[in-house]
């Protein structure tokens, strides 16, 4: 691996750097925000934005390797701040908000993502440089850098890394344009049946997407899924179908499954994903405790002045910066809360006011240090896509109910309590949550970037520069991206106009569980039973992992995976799977050849890349038009079987190039 030395300087930080690493975040933003409403998961933009900067910026004769990691490290932003929108949607199913006000959402996320940048500082040099933990998006993204810029005669593989990337983008924005545009072919279909006087089945969505999501999150993750599908739609659907009253009232089947998802399916899938994160946390308290006072040993050091001499490849930006600049956010962020918690409908006191804004700042500075290590140990251990930023998100939520009810709940008299007073409280848990998980999902990037950095000869702060300038081009980017996808498509639970079609409604699954978890902590109700069902599932599934399958397989299932699956329908579900288990047994053929991992990578993100952008490109034209299939050749068609079984076979034929692309180990397929 290339790795250039302290005595080397070459250009870091360039303009022309800093403008196409503008248009890659905009780019992989756009497509996470899209990919995270519909599915509930981000990717990580760190490697193809690798790729599309070696491809860019070797036509410039002076570029250097250093330049293409700060390209790539002000690109990752996209893969990471989009994180956010795994909290915001709550505050429009609690009619809360009625949009998404973009200079709350800008600011909120700027700020947030700047103190994430800010805390993992200290923190580099416990989690990356003395720490042994793997940073495998890290390691994989030095690779690429280090073999697009050694050797020139290795041209050849930036060009063909570009073109997987392309081929898959187009691929999918052929097959979106043909079936959710011109509906000249199947969106998906779902088989079910009575079994045992109780409803069975399965739905699938031909997504593109989805199979570039599942490659990325690997076999272990998928089975996970699918075990989670099993659990939701082969036991409790049957089982709490059997003795529903409306089995046996002719009443249609999509709305007997949508009534019983929402009022107890989804519950056994937030109480599984509960105890699964609360689980992660307690793995991760002694690592995380043991980085944090390592750092501040460091930090010790440097005011002492014992790192007068630190060497180009170890300077972070100093800490007389870091302080300044937490202490300057602080007041914005209170004026942040001020302005959310006013805009609510309760009649609250100037004073009470102030004392919220107080401790809704000094949780989210606090409560944000704590997340921003464990997320950056998250980061190094299992990467920034496996990385269970919505788990840490459900504890926080539960923490921040817990803490804003109780001071509702004996601060204000009980005659004053009503709706108006449970909604704001509801909405500035929900907010405070999404402020502290832009920390987190931007401390979680920071340190696989640095990673990649420090493999590389890069100048960390520089880098530290780079992330906090990603930062606020996604934090610009985002509040649009988001309205937009809402006011075209919706999301479940939370419709923008009158007659839409709930079935192009966005998943938006975190948020969902965001919503309910506050809704029945602050709102005193909920579907206890039901959660306390997914508890014990949870528990069985942590147990059944840590038992049976570390004794018999080198496959471990994440219970929080079950978890996500229970919550999930299995529409969005069984894609994911399919290009999960195709994806690792092309892994299996390839015998480990990094080059058709690359491959791989590239393709699937190509194919996330196209199927999102395409959903944006469809929403703008929907908004304009004010038409919910603007681009349909046939409208209101029943889907036949031939159309069926030719988009079936279309659909299994991208798979086969897909597998193909994996399994093939040599770097110069012809175009």
């Amino acid at each position: 691996m290339l790795h250039v030395d302290d005595s080397t300087t070459l250009p870091e930080l360039t303009w022309r750097g800093v403008v196409i690493a503008t248009f890659i975040t905009v780019i992989f933003t756009t497509a996470n925000v899209y990919l995270g409403l519909k599915v509930g998961m981000t990717f990580s933009s760190a490697i193809p934005g690798a790729v599309i900067s070696m491809a860019v910026l070797r036509l410039c004769k002076d570029s250097n390797i250093l330049e293409n990691t700060m390209v790539q490290t002000f690109a990752s932003a996209a893969g990471t701040l989009s994180a956010i929108i795994f909290v915001l949607p709550a505050l429009i199913m609690i009619g809360y908000w009625q949009g998404f006000y973009y200079w709350q959402t800008a600011i909120l996320c700027a700020i947030g993502g700047i103190l994430g940048v800010m805390y993992t500082i200290p923190l580099r040099r416990a989690l990356v440089v003395n720490s042994d933990l793997p940073y495998p998006e890290g390691v994989a993204a030095a690779e690429v850098l280090s073999v697009g810029s050694k050797h020139a005669d290795n041209e050849k593989n930036q060009k063909v890394g570009f073109r997987y990337l392309f081929r898959g983008t187009v691929a999918s924005l052929i097959f979106m344009l043909f079936s959710s545009g011109f509906r000249l072919l199947s969106s998906g279909f779902t088989y079910s049946w009575i079994l045992f006087r109780g409803l069975i089945g399965f739905s699938f969505t031909y997504s593109t997407a989805l199979l570039g999501a599942g490659y990325l999150v690997g076999v272990p993750v998928g089975l996970a899924i699918l075990l989670g599908t099993i659990i939701s739609d082969g036991i409790a659907l049957p089982w709490l179908t059997a003795s529903h009253h409306l089995m046996h009232k002719g009443v249609d089947i999509a709305v007997l499954y949508d009534q019983v998802w929402s009022q107890d399916i989804r519950y056994i899938g937030v109480g599984a994903i509960g105890v699964a994160a609360l689980w992660t946390i307690i793995l991760l308290l002694k690592p995380v405790w043991q980085s944090i006072i390592t750092s501040i040993e460091a930090l010790q050091q440097r005011r002492r002045g014992q790192d007068d001499d630190t060497p180009r490849t170890q300077r972070d930006i100093g800490i007389h910066h870091i302080l300044s600049v937490q202490f300057v956010i602080i007041f914005p962020l209170m004026g942040l809360f001020a302005y959310f918690i006013s805009s609510g409908n309760a009649d609250l006191s100037v004073g009470f006011i102030i004392s919220l804004v107080m401790i809704c700042v000094f949780f989210t500075l606090v409560m944000g240090f704590l997340i921003a290590a464990v997320s950056g140990y998250l980061a190094g251990l299992i990467g920034s896509s496996n990385s269970p930023i919505s788990s840490i998100a459900i504890l926080v939520v539960i923490v921040a109910s817990l803490l804003i009810g109780y001071v509702m709940d004996n601060a204000i008299p009980a005659a004053y309590h009503g709706q108006a007073l449970n909604q704001v409280a509801m909405a500035l848990a929900l907010f405070t949550t999404a402020a502290v998980i832009t920390v987190g999902c931007i401390s979680n990037d920071n340190l696989q970037d640095l990673k990649t950095g420090y493999l590389v000869g890069a100048t960390p702060w520089k880098q530290q520069v780079a992330l906090i300038f990603g930062v606020i081009v996604g934090s610009l980017v985002i509040p649009p991206v988001i309205e937009l996808l809402y006011n075209a498509y919706g999301f479940v639970g939370a419709m923008p106009h009158a007659h839409m079609d709930i079935s192009n409604a966005l998943a938006v699954p975190q948020a969902a569980v965001m919503n309910a978890l506050a809704s029945s902590i602050i709102g005193h109700h909920a579907n206890w039973y039901m959660m306390g069902i997914g508890v014990l599932v949870g528990i069985g599934c942590i147990v059944f992992d840590g038992v049976v399958m570390r004794n018999i397989s080198k496959i471990r299932l994440s219970a929080l995976a079950i978890g996500i699956g229970i919550y999930l329908p299995s529409s969005i579900n069984l894609p994911l799977v399919v290009g999960a288990l195709v994806g690792g047994y092309a892994r299996k053929r390839s015998k480990g050849n990094k080059q058709s991992e690359q491959h791989g990578t590239l393709f699937a993100s190509g194919l996330i890349v196209g199927e999102s952008l395409f959903g944006v490109f469809v929403a703008a034209c929907i908004v304009i038009r004010g038409n919910s299939d603007p681009l349909a050749l046939v409208k209101n068609a029943v889907v036949s079987m031939p159309v069926q079984l030719v988009t079936m076979f279309i659909f299994a034929m991208i798979l086969v190039w897909f597998y193909k692309v994996m399994v093939n180990k040599n770097a110069d397929l012809e175009a």
